[in-house]
C-alpha cells in the first residue's frame, strides 16, 4: 500500500475515533451549605440543604445530550428547587419532590465556550438514625440507557445524625430535719429552806430550855 493512501485511511480512522468519543462534562461541586447549621444533624429536625454545581467541560459541549443528572438524598419528605443558569443568567427552573430528582441532559448541553450551572435546594427532615450518617445530596450522571456513568465521579455529600446524649441521674435520699429537744428545765424547790427551819426550832428550843433552868 503507498504511504499516501496509508496516511489518508489513518487519518479518517483517527478522525471517526475523535468524533466517536463522548463529549461529556466533569461535575464540580462550588458550594453547599446547610440550615440550620448545626453539627451534627438533630434527629428529626427540618433541614435545607443548598448545592452550587458548575459543568467543566470536557469536550465540544458543557454536557452530553442524551444523558441526564440523578440527584438522590435520604431526607425524609425531601423536595427539590433546582435552577440551572447559563453565563450567569437565570434559566430553566425544575421542582420535584421524593428521595430523586432528575435534570434533562438537553438543559445542560451547550458548547463548550458557555458557563453553565446550577443550584439546587432540598428541603426535608432527618431522620431518627442517631449516631448514623445520613445523605444529605448525592449527584451522578446517567447514561441513556438509565446506567450510571463510570467516567464522570459522582458527588456526594453525608454529615452525621447526633446521637442521644445520656444523663446520668443520682437519686437524692429525702432528709428528715429533726429539732432537738429542749433540755428539761428544772424548777426551783424550796426543799433547801425546809432543811433550815428545823434546826433552828431545835436550837431556839434549846435556848429556852436553858433560860428555865437558870431562873430556878
Amino acid at each position: 500500500m503507498k504511504p499516501l493512501i496509508r496516511s489518508f485511511i489513518l487519518a479518517i480512522i483517527l478522525s471517526a475515533g475523535l468524533l466517536a468519543l463522548p463529549a461529556g462534562a466533569s461535575i464540580v461541586l462550588s458550594d453547599v451549605a446547610v440550615q440550620p447549621n448545626t453539627y451534627p444533624l438533630v434527629p428529626l429536625s427540618v433541614v435545607n440543604v443548598t448545592a452550587h454545581v458548575t459543568l467543566e467541560p470536557l469536550a465540544a459541549t458543557t454536557f452530553r445530550d442524551g444523558h441526564r443528572l440523578q440527584m438522590q438524598t435520604d431526607l425524609l419528605g425531601a423536595t427539590w428547587d433546582t435552577r440551572i443558569y447559563v453565563d450567569g443568567v437565570p434559566g430553566a427552573r425544575q421542582p420535584a419532590s421524593g428521595t430523586s430528582a432528575f435534570i434533562n441532559g438537553y438543559l445542560l448541553s451547550f458548547g463548550s465556550d458557555r458557563d453553565v450551572s446550577f443550584i439546587v435546594t432540598i428541603r426535608g427532615t432527618v431522620p431518627d438514625t442517631p449516631g448514623q450518617q445520613v445523605l444529605l445530596i448525592r449527584i451522578s450522571e446517567l447514561d441513556s440507557t438509565g446506567s450510571l456513568e463510570t467516567t464522570v465521579n459522582p458527588i456526594t455529600v453525608s454529615e452525621p445524625v447526633a446521637a442521644p446524649v445520656t444523663v446520668t441521674t443520682t437519686k437524692r435520699t429525702a432528709r428528715t430535719t429533726t429539732t432537738p429537744a429542749e433540755e428539761p428545765t428544772t424548777a426551783p424547790t424550796e426543799a433547801g429552806t425546809e432543811g433550815v427551819m428545823p434546826v433552828l426550832a431545835l436550837g431556839a428550843a434549846a435556848a429556852l430550855i436553858s433560860c428555865g433552868i437558870r431562873e430556878r
